[in-house]
Parts: structure tokens; C-alpha cells; sequence
């Protein structure tokens, strides 16, 4: 689950699970094995994680569809999709499940504050928006040095309408 956590300047981050942050890194080397199966102590000693760190992601990544496990004496885990096709959302939603900033956006829980609190769907807005980037960016863009302007583009290219257009169409969903 995403973490709030505080730094040593005393600035508020919103901070990944190290789970997600590992499954990130085993995704990223798996697919740097174009297609190669590899064994999670391979991947432990490649990555440099612990093998139960890594036995675990990968079983999460396996159920949640992003790697398939492959018996047999060559066998392991190989990812399933090229990494034009893996956001860095899939592997966070497949560690720690779905990305929530605050307990009032999601839609399935209803805060005992909402009645005096008209913030409700803006929260909602900026987690889509939260949420959208983290699904826009790509493994084919994380094996590159991105700049802002590329994550931009991704975003822009992976949204129909507009970010205006969108909160519009959010807000008025309540």
C-alpha cells in the first residue's frame, strides 16, 4: 500500500511499498531477458534482493497476471507482456492493490466527515490523476531516462480527453 512518510527536510512524500518497489525491479530484469525464464534465485542474485523478498513478488506478479511461472529444468518466471504493455500502475496495483491517497477517494467508503466536507471529489479528481500517470507510464519508458516532458506526453497520449475535461467529467459522476 502506498505510504505517507516523512523526510529528513520534513517534506511530506508519497512513497511506494519496497514490494513495489522490488516487483518494479524484478519486472525490469525479467524483461531484459527477452523472454528467458529465470529462476527466483537467479533473479535474487541479479537484483540483489533477498530470495524470499523475491519469491514473494514474483508469486504476486504471477497472480495478478504480469509473469508466468515455467516448470522444467530451464524453468522460473518470464514476464507475459512486452514492456510497452506493463505500467508501473499494474505492478503497484499487483503488490499492494489499488492506489487510494486518502480514505474519502474511494468510491466504495463512505467517510463520517462527508457530510460537513466538500473536498470528497476533488480528492477523488487528483487520485484518477495520481493513478492515471502511474498507469500511463510504461516499462518501455522506465528502461529509458525520462524527463518531465516525457511523462507529460505519456499521460496526454494514454488520456482521451483532457485533464479539464476529466475533472469535469469526474466531478459531476458524485
Amino acid at each position: 500500500m502506498a505510504s505517507v512518510e516523512l523526510n529528513v527536510l520534513g517534506v511530506i512524500l508519497i512513497k511506494i511499498s519496497n514490494l513495489s518497489d522490488y516487483a518494479s525491479i524484478a519486472i525490469n530484469l525479467l524483461l531484459s531477458e527477452d523472454g528467458k525464464s529465470l529462476s527466483s534465485s537467479e533473479l535474487a542474485v541479479k537484483s540483489k534482493l533477498a530470495q524470499p523478498t523475491v519469491s514473494k513478488v514474483l508469486k504476486l506478479l504471477n497472480e495478478a497476471g504480469l509473469v508466468e511461472s515455467v516448470r522444467g529444468v530451464n524453468g522460473g518466471y518470464r514476464v507475459v507482456r512486452p514492456a510497452a504493455s506493463i505500467s508501473v500502475g499494474d505492478v503497484i496495483r499487483a503488490i499492494d492493490g489499488e492506489l487510494t491517497l486518502t480514505m474519502c477517494a474511494h468510491s466504495g467508503v463512505e467517510c463520517q466527515y462527508a457530510e460537513g466536507c466538500q473536498l470528497r471529489g476533488n480528492w477523488q479528481v487528483i487520485n484518477a490523476a495520481v493513478s492515471g500517470v502511474l498507469h500511463a507510464i510504461t516499462f518501455e519508458h522506465m528502461r529509458q531516462s525520462l524527463s518531465l516532458h516525457d511523462v507529460q506526453a505519456a499521460v496526454m497520449s494514454s488520456w482521451s480527453l483532457p485533464l479539464e475535461s476529466r475533472s469535469q467529467e469526474v466531478v459531476s459522476d458524485e
